[in-house]
């Protein structure tokens, strides 16, 4: 199997992360874009506000370039 990587360095990471997408979407056909969302057996807000919101603001965006990506939740045991 192929494997590759892509790297980027900016201030803003959703606007990274969608111009990572937009490169592989040069080289591939139907790109499925894979993201995690952290589930914590007691979540409480600070795990809420800095770990869950980014998967679905990259899938939003994403949508919006016509590109596929799927969320999966990852549990943490603490």
């Amino acid at each position: 199997m192929q494997a590759e990587r892509h790297y980027s360095i900016g201030t803003d990471l959703l606007d990274e992360l969608v111009e990572l997408c937009r490169n592989v979407r040069t080289d591939y056909d139907r790109p499925v874009f894979f993201a995690s969302k952290l589930i914590f057996p007691n979540e409480n807000f600070a795990n809420r506000l800095l770990h869950n919101q980014t998967p679905f603001a990259l899938q939003r965006r994403l949508q919006f370039e016509g590109l596929q990506s799927v969320i999966l939740p990852i549990q943490i045991r603490i």
